[in-house]
């Protein structure tokens, strides 16, 4: 096999506020960047699209999402404000319509979306999951013994899983999509401080941590104490994105690591180093596209080039 590749495309303009959002069209012909003092669209190009500033003492904005048909996006303030956005073609450009949909009372700490945009699932800084449908409708919460929750979607759509960060003992849960009903649950010593999705017949990639390291560890859709793998990589994992159709993760360091890696293996692939910086949020598109956000205000795009085999080379 020949070595894989992530090759830096450019920086958007520097966003003077760390970068706590990052979320790619699937296409990457755009990037939706949440700041401590805007939500911003951009094409790939660096031109902006869209700004949405906050208001002067405004708690940023913390996460986003793009559905996969890049009609419609989401996005959630540190204050528990959901935003829904809509992406309207308009010649050789986008228009955009923003509008809030929710409030959770500054208790959002993580924000997953399915493919089609039907669905939101908020993990809460308090005792509870909610489950939002697309226009803001709750369709279950649940309370919870767990807190600062993080989530994600199975690569069907049918189970939410989540994980706590507090307080001990943590918890890992799979939950029904449908009623929020409990399919598969265990405790945890290590805090779980991201998820992501993997390729099934697999379920999901969790980041742990405790005082002195963090990993990451592939999980059975049972829950099963076995890991499929796990992966110390000696820094503190700060951001993760996966992409199941391409089996594909990508995760961000404390110190401006990014690592690619094989999602059903935890085999790391390759990585880019972009020092001085903290990686706050990841994005993947199509298993090509990666943008991730710094702490520094600065966004960074990367083509990803996968590995290869001799037999694929052709001159």
């Amino acid at each position: 096999m020949f070595g894989a590749t992530l090759n830096l495309v450019r920086f958007l303009p520097f966003m003077k506020a760390p970068v706590h959002a990052v979320a790619l069209f699937a296409d990457g012909s755009h990037i939706l960047v949440g700041t401590e003092k805007e939500l911003a669209l951009f094409a790939r190009s660096a031109e902006q699209v869209f700004r949405y500033a906050l208001p002067d003492g405004a708690l940023p904005f913390i996460q986003c999402a793009v559905a996969d048909d890049m009609r419609v996006g989401v996005a959630a303030q540190r204050s528990g404000e959901i935003f829904r956005l809509e992406f309207i073609p308009e010649q050789s450009s986008l228009d955009v319509n923003i509008a809030k949909i929710w409030h959770a009372q500054a208790d959002i700490n993580s924000l997953s979306m399915t493919d089609c945009s039907e669905l939101i699932a908020l993990g809460h800084y308090s005792s509870a999951i909610t489950l939002l449908e697309q226009k803001g409708e709750v369709r279950w919460r649940s309370a919870t013994k767990g807190r600062t929750w993080a989530t994600a979607f199975d690569v069907m759509n049918k189970i939410l899983y989540v994980g706590s960060s507090s307080p001990s003992p943590y918890r890992l849960a799979a939950l029904s999509v449908e009623d929020g009903a409990p399919v598969a649950g265990r405790l945890q010593e290590d805090r779980v401080m991201g998820m992501a999705a993997l390729p099934s017949p697999l379920a999901v990639a969790v980041t742990l941590s405790d005082e002195w390291q963090s990993r990451l560890a592939g999980m059975r859709q049972d829950l099963r104490p076995e890991w499929i793998y796990e992966g110390v990589y000696g820094e503190f994992i700060t951001a993760m994105a996966s992409d199941p159709d391409s089996d594909v993760i990508v995760l961000g360091t404390n110190t401006g690591r990014l690592i690619a890696l094989q999602a059903t293996t935890g085999d790391v692939i390759t990585t880019y180093d972009i020092p001085g910086s903290i990686v706050l949020s990841l994005s993947i598109a199509n298993g090509q596209h990666v943008a991730a956000g710094l702490e520094d205000g600065q966004v960074a795009l990367f083509e990803y080039i996968p590995p290869y085999s001799e037999d694929e080379f052709v001159l």
